[in-house]
């Protein structure tokens, strides 16, 4: 059985197009044919519904990808190659694409590189979004701007030059200043403290009186509010 599941994962982890040609000896061996499909019709199916559901879900997660590269390349260039390389093994796959960045700046080598790393970056923060309140990044260029432009114009924009933190929220993203990063940081940190207590039903309040403190100076004081 052990032996069964290796090969037919290794068989699934096969970009598209599948060399049916060249591996139609060991589909045979591991797939019969039903009263109207041939062994090697019902594995294209399974086979095409594995790859398009994946890339599917990277498409939603890095919008800004596809727009500048186009959905083929995309594919070609981006998702089949960091597949083989994270192939998903838990449910769900909320989390597909988290290590993309992280692929994308070691080992993609062609020259539009940094754009892409660039939208990668931004693209996650959104994705971020549906389990954190905010998201900090800090850019080289002025990524939020062309990932805006590239997803609501037909045309390529210019990117521009920047170096600044950016905030990442559901109400949208905005730049700020480095203070205003290392605030967001040391809150972060105390937040996910907070969270960490909450989960083993720790009832410090005094450390939660602190933290409401720090929020509503900040609030106040610097009109950062969490």
């Amino acid at each position: 059985m052990k032996t069964f599941q290796d090969e037919w994962a290794s068989l699934l982890r096969i970009p598209p197009p599948f060399p049916f040609e060249a591996l139609e000896e060991k589909i045979t061996s591991l797939i019969s044919p039903s009263c109207r499909l041939s062994e090697k019709e019902r594995f294209k199916i399974y086979h095409d519904q594995v790859w398009n559901r994946f890339t599917d879900i990277l498409q939603k997660q890095y919008p800004s990808l596809v727009r500048f590269l186009g959905i083929s390349i995309f594919h070609e260039r981006i998702a089949y190659p960091f597949l083989q390389t994270y192939w998903p093994k838990d449910w769900p796959f909320v989390d597909l694409g988290k290590e993309l960045p992280g692929w994308i700046c070691r080992t993609y080598t062609n020259e539009d590189q940094p754009y892409l790393l660039g939208l990668a970056a931004v693209d996650w923060g959104y994705h971020k979004l549906h389990d954190q309140k905010y998201v900090l990044l800090h850019l080289e260029s002025d990524f939020f701007h062309l990932r805006e432009n590239l997803l609501q114009s037909p045309s390529l924009p210019i990117l521009s030059r920047t170096k600044k933190w950016h905030l990442i929220q559901q109400s949208g993203w905005k730049p700020i200043s480095s203070f205003s990063a290392l605030i967001y940081s040391v809150l972060a940190f105390f937040h996910n403290r907070k969270r960490k207590l909450v989960a083993i039903k720790t009832r410090n309040m005094r450390s939660l009186f602190k933290m409401s403190t720090i929020k509503v100076f900040l609030k106040l004081a610097l009109g950062i509010e969490l």
